[in-house]
């Protein structure tokens, strides 16, 4: 969430010169800033997203979603709804409730079983379609009702309860967030289920603070972020600051590490995408704030640009050749300019992620996301299809043009 800050003259020199070398070797991109105009919106933020063949599957605080054009249809959809991927219309006949009597009702992750049939549901709220789901619950897709699957996932501290981050793999379904207890046993704030809901006792990782961010590895382990400095297992204690990386069955904290960042004071990991020789980090808060690549086994950074704001968002295509990332950075004021004479706003991507040396944004591709006033909005969530990439967040147009909560550009 850093706001303003000096840069020396001669490092921006050096950077630009380099970026430019960069840049002139990469083709030009072939996106268009101007999102497709046919795609519903939702009238609350869109924290969360996740594809399942030709469905897109959308998670935040909404009450409905609605067809951009004005008077268009829309029907009522709390807080988790689908969308045609290809026609952009939503699809009436998925609206499971997701509710909560108490808290405002939030749903803030989603992910698919690994056979593509249940869809897991993370967040805060009390119920889905009436039933009891403490911030945790799954849905059928084939019947979009809520299946048995039912951990309670709970703060016995007090404070809010929040089900953040969900990831799937064929023996186990890992979630973090701020949470102690997942049905009345110890569990601070990471765990892991079978996929019937039975909570797997070998894998107890102890924060000692929030989750916000899960991602498996290409060997099948577990990456973690958030806010945390050390990691307990066994009662022993590992020395992590806001990322670890853990075993799949027994929380075995491996030997990745940031802890030769000086700049982690007072960070969150919000987003991690892991391939199998990187590990990609959005971070921000109180500190600065950047997008990162670092090397998959020791933590080494590779490379890291930074940001005025945090990043929030992550998304690469199968093919690698882009890592696009989105946050609240130049959604409330325009703060930072690259390429020249063009601002971020809140959306962008980097060309040839996976090579070593400086990266910067490609400046054919830099849209203009304009949230609700405020800088702590922006974009929450990416998802890459064949042909397209949608964005979620908290955003009222994309260059201008009307575009509420939800935007589709083609690729």
């Amino acid at each position: 969430m850093r706001r303003n800050g000096r840069v020396p003259r001669a490092s921006i020199v050096a950077a630009l010169a380099t970026a430019i070398m960069i840049m002139s070797a990469v083709p030009a991109a072939a996106l268009s800033t101007s999102a497709d105009v046919g795609p519903w919106m939702a009238n609350g933020r869109v924290y969360t997203s996740v594809r399942v063949g030709n469905t897109l599957y959308i998670g935040g605080m909404f009450t409905k979603v609605e067809e951009r054009a004005s008077g268009g249809d829309s029907y009522a959809a709390n807080n988790l709804a689908a969308i045609d991927v290809t026609t952009g219309a939503g699809i009436p006949s998925f609206t499971p409730d997701v509710t909560d009597s108490v808290d405002t009702a939030t749903v803030r992750s989603l992910a698919v079983s690994s056979d593509g049939s249940t869809l897991y549901v993370g967040g805060t709220f009390e119920s889905v379609d009436g039933q009891a789901r403490q911030n945790l619950a799954a849905i059928d897709l084939a019947t979009g009702q809520a299946t048995p699957y039912s951990p309670r996932v709970e703060n016995g501290g007090g404070g809010l309860t929040k089900v953040a981050a969900i990831v799937t793999t064929p023996d186990a379904v890992y979630l973090g967030g701020r949470f102690s207890t997942v049905d009345g046993q110890r569990r601070a704030k990471a765990a892991a289920t079978a996929a019937d809901g039975t909570l797997l006792s070998g894998w107890r990782p102890i924060l000692n603070n929030r989750v916000e961010a899960l991602a498996v590895a290409g060997d099948g382990s577990i990456f973690i972020g958030g806010k945390f400095t050390t990691v307990t297992v066994g009662g022993t204690v590992f020395a992590r600051q806001l990322v670890a990386q853990v075993t799949a069955d027994t929380a075995d904290v491996l030997s990745f590490s940031l802890s030769n960042d000086s700049q982690l004071t007072d960070n969150v990991v919000h987003t991690i995408l892991a391939t199998s020789t990187r590990v990609y980090l959005g971070v921000g808060a109180h500190g600065p704030n950047w997008v990162g690549s670092y090397n998959v086994g020791s933590g080494a950074l590779v490379w890291k640009f930074g940001t005025v704001g945090n990043v929030q968002a992550l998304s690469m295509p199968p093919d690698g050749s882009r890592l696009f990332f989105g946050g609240h950075f130049g959604t409330g004021r325009l703060q930072q300019t690259v390429c020249g004479t063009q601002h971020l706003h809140g959306l962008a991507f980097m060309a040839d992620p996976e090579t070593t040396g400086w990266h910067a944004p490609d400046c054919g591709w830099i849209p203009s996301i304009e949230p609700f006033g405020s800088n702590f909005q922006g974009v929450w969530t990416i998802s890459n299809t064949p042909s397209f990439i949608w964005v979620g967040g908290g955003f009222k147009a994309v260059g201008g043009v009307s575009h509420l909560n939800l935007a589709r550009f083609t690729l």
